[in-house]
């Protein structure tokens, strides 16, 4: 795999910035869809309401976690430093 990304041309660093905006959004994701659900558990469009309410505040959880780890490795990067072997 690694011989394959060398031979197109991409960088450590580039991988790894992918990665941390993939997990930003992901964590935006859980997070808007989290609040989302928990909101819609109080109304009678849900029929479930603790359920729904119940997996809303769980993404929310997950979405938290997902951005502070994403914004924990923010520190340099010391991977971006060097070539694929």
């Amino acid at each position: 795999f690694a011989n394959v990304l060398k031979k197109l041309g991409v960088k450590k660093g580039d991988v790894v910035a992918i990665s941390e905006n993939f997990k930003r959004g992901l964590a935006k994701l859980f997070l808007i869809y989290g609040g989302g659900l928990f909101l819609l558990s109080f109304t009678e469009i849900v029929y479930e309401g603790f359920t729904a309410g119940f997996i809303g505040i769980v993404s929310i959880i997950i979405g938290a976690v997902f951005l502070k780890k994403s914004q924990n490795s923010n520190q340099p990067n010391t991977l971006s430093k060097g070539s694929w072997s």
